[in-house]
């Protein structure tokens, strides 16, 4: 995600990262839950979590 910086990463491309190893455990729940683990780790670490930004029914964007 990071090399795609201000671009859109869509749902299929962060299933594939997160999931490539099992497809049966993909569900648009449990990237959302993933991303949001990833936000809070961010704001845990001084990072505003609106560094990735939704896009709904397409996927997410990481800003600067």
């Amino acid at each position: 995600m990071i090399n795609k910086r201000n671009q859109l990463i869509t749902v299929d491309e962060v299933a594939n990262i997160l999931f490539k190893d099992d497809e049966n455990a993909f569900s648009l729940q449990a990237i959302a839950k993933a991303i949001q683990r990833l936000r809070d780790k961010l704001e845990e670490n001084g990072v505003s979590g609106s560094f990735i930004q939704t896009r709904r029914g397409q996927g997410y964007i990481l800003v600067n």
